[in-house]
């Protein structure tokens, strides 16, 4: 059985003949400074009789930092040289490459990295799982990950020895064995994302060991989703049609992003959360750009983000006349005009003092996001994240946003009509400002 929701994805499996009730759910993981996917497995014994388990959970691959979409399609044999699996004494396996995999002489190192964390839940804490990074060790060496020949072949199987933690594509699993009751479940939470460096990820290890964590996220992530629904809140005599609006404008918000106001000392400045290249994910011939950051931006093409905000004013007055200051200042008199739309950068205004320290002014001198501001506040133990967001208001009334757009693949002849929409629904909301706009 699958259950999807807005915020959740679920996958239940009942098997009688073992007497195991498998449920697999999945959540983002909200309001945090990484990206992460959260993944648990609960498995439950439904027979008359005490059942003993052993299990691996998880990715038979998972793709280090640094490989970007080319590198991974067309020279992930060679892209293997460059990888490096850290942090297993920590058992939080940090993957990325060792540097920048450019024809340069300068090396360039890589401080990001993707991570693997997982954890068997007891009645009160979680035991951090000792994680395996080489496949080999589940698979065998004949590199087929169809399998898990080892795993499944072994009369023990020990998962202890030495594991290879370069120069090839590494996994991400981990291994428990443990006896259920009837009537026993077990839970495996584990997470996997992208994070800024070691230190971090070193110091979310205690937060997933709680057991509260997942559910706390998972609250978050419905309040949230909820909230976003909630601008179209319908009630009709139609159930069916009431979800059918909140879903709607919930896939429409992911392609055009989500006006957001942030109340300044100089007013309410509107910024675009979550916007992001139009279709879906799996679309391969879609370059897609999300910030793993608070306040994510993503990249958009022209006409599909201009398409979809074409009614954003009427939800969210505050944006004036945002959308159409940034989709007709983009149009270039020799017709070349842009077709991405790339988020926005701030920059202060010129004289404008900042009551902060040396390291903040510093970081304040270059192109900056909302989300950016406050991780760096946040990551740098210079502020919590609660007073990072009230210093991001300061700073947000004096800064000047700067609209990000390049060409592309080139202009599409039905862009300009959305820029009329733009000023339809602007004068449907200000019709005195007729003259001024």
């Amino acid at each position: 059985k699958m259950i999807i929701s807005p915020s959740s994805l679920e996958i239940e499996e009942i098997n009688r003949y073992l007497g195991i009730a498998v449920n697999v759910s999945y959540i983002t993981i909200p309001n945090e400074p990484f990206a992460a996917l959260a993944r648990r497995v609960s498995l439950t014994n439904i027979s008359k009789k005490k059942i003993d388990i052993e299990i691996i959970d998880g990715l038979p691959q998972i793709i280090s930092f640094g490989i970007t979409e080319d590198l991974h399609k067309l020279m992930s044999r060679t892209m293997e040289a460059w990888v490096k699996v850290s942090n297993l004494e920590n058992k939080a396996p940090f993957y990325a490459l060792k540097v920048k995999p450019n024809d340069t002489p300068e090396l360039e190192y890589v401080e990001r990295g993707n991570f693997y964390l997982a954890c068997e839940m007891g009645k009160r804490a979680g035991r951090v799982l000792k994680p395996i990074v080489d496949p080999d060790i589940v698979f065998g060496a004949d590199g087929d990950i169809s399998y898990p020949r080892v795993f499944a072949e072994s009369k023990v199987f020990a998962p202890d020895g030495y594991q290879k933690t370069e120069c090839r594509t590494p996994s991400a699993f981990a291994h428990t064995k443990f006896g259920l009751a009837s009537g026993e479940t077990r839970e495996i939470i584990s997470i996997t994302g992208n994070i800024k460096d070691i230190k971090g990820l070193n110091r979310i290890i205690s937060k997933i060991k709680d057991r509260a964590y997942f559910e706390k996220k998972l609250s978050e992530n419905e309040d949230i989703i909820k909230g976003l629904q909630d601008t179209v809140f319908t009630k009709s005599s139609s159930n069916e049609f009431d979800h059918y609006c909140r879903q709607t404008f919930l896939d429409n918000l992911l392609r055009g992003g989500f006006p957001v106001t942030i109340d300044t000392p100089s007013g309410p400045f509107v910024f675009y959360a979550y916007a992001r290249k139009h279709g879906d994910l799996e679309r391969d011939y879609n370059s897609f750009l999300l910030q793993p950051s608070y306040y994510s931006q993503g990249n958009g093409a022209y006409r599909d983000i201009n398409q979809n905000r074409r009614n954003d004013v009427l939800f969210n007055p505050d944006l004036k006349y945002d959308n159409i200051s940034t989709f007709i200042n983009a149009i270039q008199p020799d017709g070349f005009n842009p077709h991405q739309i790339e988020g926005i950068s701030l920059s202060l205004k010129s004289g404008s003092p900042v009551n902060a320290v040396k390291k903040v002014r510093e970081f304040l001198k270059e192109p900056f996001t909302p989300g950016s501001l406050i991780s760096f506040l946040e990551t740098e133990g210079i502020m919590s994240k609660k007073r990072a967001r009230e210093f991001l208001k300061d700073v947000l009334a004096i800064s000047i946003k700067s609209d990000l757009a390049r060409p592309g693949e080139g202009y599409w002849v039905d862009h300009w009509t959305y820029n009329l929409d733009l000023l339809e629904a602007y004068l449907l909301c200000y019709p005195e400002n007729l003259k001024e706009l």
